[in-house]
């Protein structure tokens, strides 16, 4: 440099310190590999399976998934735009992840959310409203699933027998829930799990929470029928239905013996051989308006309740804790139940 200058002068005159910009939001929504696309649903047509399809920011954007993918939300968020499910996974042989990979700065996970969804437009908004599966595998993990609806639309050509799913439903598919809050979603219009409804096929929830969510019919956490339903360190609490504030859970002959459509599609759903377990979890302070605060359980289901805590439901007219109607083998091993309330039971 020059010597004849101080150090640090450039020789020009002192400016203003510049504040520094915010770092732009990136143009493109998602990327898979080190390239970007548009839209999310660009990158599910282009994705193979071989890499995540990796969100770049929070996104507005209805998706339909119909192949083997993993969808990784790096902490973002997926908002639907209230015409449709935010999310609409198909076909049998389907395997989807969606997860979040990133990380809080406490190292802790960042949930990716979804979010927005009204539930499905070609099912009269009768299911799903932020993710609605049918007859796929899918894994939800380091997942937010909230504030989302589905209000079916009464016409003659809604006549399901069975519909719900305020944050998510699953027809005749395989779910599992991993390290998932569903919050805050609810389902109207006599229709089913405020939170999660299944229909047919497998409910694993692993590590979760069913918060919050509110159904005008039964079952205002989480609504199952014809499922083997499995439940592990979950945490059911302040759900609120007519019919069990927590959990409703039934196998059902006569859905199956109409001989009708069921649901969705031709094929029927058998009553599951194996039966359903619920461990390590906690059911508190759900509300029925009718009965069964905690649970309703009913139609030769096959249920035990292993290492869990019942706590604080109330149930009015009857089953603070639980309803068993026509049941089959229900065992309880390990279970505290305590200030639970209704008027009988």
């Amino acid at each position: 440099g020059d010597p004849s200058k101080p150090e640090g002068d450039t020789g020009t005159e002192p400016t203003e310190p510049e504040t520094p910009a915010e770092p732009a939001t990136p143009k493109n929504a998602a990327k898979i590999g080190d390239k970007e696309y548009p839209t999310v649903a660009d990158a599910i047509a282009a994705a193979d399976g071989s890499e995540s399809i990796v969100l770049l920011h929070d996104v507005t954007e209805n998706i339909t998934i119909n192949k083997s993918l993993t969808l990784d939300l790096a902490g973002f968020t997926l908002s639907g735009d209230a015409t449709d499910s935010v999310v609409t996974i198909t076909g049998e042989d389907t395997i989807v992840t969606i997860t979040s990979s990133a990380l809080n700065e406490d190292e802790t996970v960042k949930n990716g959310t979804i979010t927005g969804g009204v539930g499905s437009k070609d099912h009269k908004f009768c299911f799903g409203g932020g993710v609605f599966i049918i007859e796929a595998t899918v894994t939800l993990k380091n997942l937010t699933v909230s504030e989302n609806y589905a209000d079916k639309v009464y016409d003659n050509t809604a006549n399901y027998d069975r519909s719900g799913g305020g944050g998510i439903a699953s027809v005749k598919a395989d779910l599992t829930l991993d390290n998932v809050t569903v919050t805050d979603n609810y389902i109207n219009n006599h229709s089913d799990g405020g939170g999660v409804c299944a229909l047919g096929g497998q409910l694993i929830i692993n590590n979760s929470k069913i918060e919050n969510n509110a159904s005008d019919d039964n079952g205002g956490g989480i609504y199952t029928e014809n499922t083997v339903l499995k439940i592990y360190k979950g945490v059911i609490k302040n759900n609120r239905a007519p019919i069990a504030g927590g959990i409703y859970t039934v196998n059902d002959k006569d859905i199956i013996n109409k001989g009708q459509n069921y649901q969705l599609g031709t094929k029927v759903v058998s009553i599951p051989t194996e039966g359903s377990t619920i461990s390590d979890t906690t059911i508190e302070s759900n509300i029925a308006s009718g009965m069964g605060g905690g649970l309703y359980i009913g139609g030769q289901n096959e249920l035990t309740i292993s290492n869990s805590t019942i706590s604080g439901n109330n149930g009015a007219s009857q089953g603070g804790a639980i309803v068993a109607y026509s049941a089959g083998t229900i065992e309880l091993d390990g279970v505290s139940i305590s200030e639970n309330t209704a008027q009988s039971g």
